[in-house]
């Protein structure tokens, strides 16, 4: 904490030990926290308030090679222009969210990382009521393990952003990505491995989607959950996969786009159940 404070702009503060905090930490500059040791590689900082890391202002926060427990609400939670990245990161939260932007109009980005949570009823990245089309939330090389819960692991509530991007991930869960009454410019996933038990893409996620790059699906209830305004322009599948007994998309008629080429054999329509 004391560190944090004393840290001046661009400055990297360099973890040496375990670490419990018992207040959250306000960022709002920009600053790297750097956790790797020696041993098994990361130090950890633990948590049990509210929020861990409070982002805001234009601040680009990163945060590398650390362990992250809380059983708080957010252990990231940025506002502002901000710009947050994870880069071998393990987060692990009981909390009710794992990581939010809110009104946020820079950039969150996990790289190289594995955010999980342990409480089954509860676990979300949750982008709410972002404005202005700005905000870019993107996700490589890494693994989402989030709760039984009925929201989604990439969760938008509201306002108008412009990305969302997976690329060489795994995402375990309920709902891949759940739009809530928001703008998303577009929406890529590249190489991701979805097993989830509800939706991959839920209610009116993008009209530009794009799937590429041997993308595979585990699913026993829907691929795309959809109003039928939704027009899928530019939408690519490449090399897309769907490797559950039962996926189901929520249009009586597969659109033309999706079956051309590809080997979509396992999804089954609504107007099939």
């Amino acid at each position: 904490e004391d560190a944090l404070k004393a840290a001046a702009e661009g400055d990297t503060i360099y973890l040496k030990t375990n670490v419990t905090l018992s207040a959250s930490l306000g960022v709002n500059k920009s600053i790297t926290i750097d956790g790797a040791n020696g041993s098994d590689g990361k130090w950890t900082i633990s948590a049990s308030m509210e929020t861990v890391f409070s982002v805001s202002g234009s601040a680009v926060f990163k945060l590398q090679n650390v362990n992250i427990t809380t059983n708080s609400w957010y252990a990231v939670y940025l506002t502002g222009a901000a710009q947050v990245t994870l880069d071998n990161c393990v987060v692990t939260g009981t909390g009710s969210r794992v990581l939010c932007a809110q009104g946020a109009t820079g950039s969150m980005t996990i790289n190289n990382s594995t955010i999980s949570d342990g409480d089954a009823n509860n676990g979300t990245i949750l982008i709410w009521e972002c404005g202005g089309g700005t905000f870019a939330f993107s996700v490589s090389d890494s693994t989402l393990e989030l709760g039984e819960s009925t929201t989604a692991m990439i969760w938008v509530s509201g306002g108008s952003i412009a990305s969302i991007t997976v690329e060489d991930s795994k995402l375990t869960g309920v709902h891949g990505v759940w739009n809530q009454k928001a703008g998303i410019g577009s929406v890529t996933l590249s190489g991701v491995e979805f097993d989830v038990t509800g939706a991959v893409l839920r209610d009116n996620v993008s009209s530009n989607i794009t799937i590429t790059g041997n993308t595979t699906v585990k699913t026993s209830h829907t691929l795309i959950s959809a109003a039928s305004t939704v027009s899928f322009n530019g939408y690519t599948a490449e090399n897309f996969i769907v490797a559950g007994s039962g996926a189901w998309y929520a249009y009586d008629t597969l659109d033309a786009a999706l079956t051309a080429g590809h080997n979509l054999s396992a999804i089954r329509t609504y107007s099939e159940k």
